[in-house]
């Protein structure tokens, strides 16, 4: 038969194969061109994590400038996971430096979130924690562990007051306008650093 390659396989004369291989020969010839009808099942799990990050324009470490954003992240994101109906068990922060070395810091929650607001003091907390030794390059934030469902845990101590109604208004009003019309006053802030460059 002198077959060593798939390409002589599929050019081999079905007649040939069928001798030696009997049905099998045209399933041969058929897979050696290609050519599969099988029907192609395409099984979509659950998202394992919504993140983002920025490439700035320039390295720094200016406090101000790297919140804005992450404000604008953490917007993006958490409208990410709320058209989803996704609430994050753990947030994490990541970042590159100038040398381009990369490094994360995530926190556990007791109660998943999806709302903005939660995320960016989440996400604050993380970077207050995080060493600034090297300008950044980079920043970024990750929402993991996602859970379906919110699952809070009441504290007898503690007041929370709920934003998520508030969150819903500014995501409809944005949606109606397919526009960010609403967005939290950080950004209206005044930073020299991101007016010089």
């Amino acid at each position: 038969m002198h077959i060593k390659t798939i390409g002589d396989l599929a050019c081999a004369k079905r007649e040939i194969l069928e001798r030696k291989f009997k049905s099998r020969a045209l399933e041969m010839i058929k897979a050696a061109n290609g050519i599969d009808n099988t029907e192609i099942k395409v099984e979509y799990g659950q998202r394992k994590c919504i993140s983002m990050s920025r490439t700035m324009p320039f390295d720094t470490l200016d406090d101000g400038y790297l919140k804005k954003i992450l404000m604008d992240i953490s917007n993006i994101v958490g409208l990410r996971a709320r058209r989803k109906n996704l609430f994050a068990a753990t947030i994490a922060i990541t970042f590159k430096t100038k040398s381009f070395k990369a490094y994360s810091h995530q926190l556990k929650l007791n109660n998943p979130i999806n709302n903005t607001m939660d995320i960016y003091h989440a996400v604050l907390k993380l970077y207050d924690e995080i060493p600034k030794k090297e300008e950044f390059r980079s920043i970024g934030i990750r929402l993991a562990d996602l859970k379906c469902k919110q699952e809070e845990q009441i504290s007898l101590f503690d007041k929370k007051e709920s934003n998520d109604d508030l969150q819903k208004l500014i995501d409809n009003i944005n949606g109606k306008y397919n526009n960010t019309v609403l967005m939290p006053a950080i950004f209206f802030e005044n930073n020299s650093k991101m007016s010089d460059k």
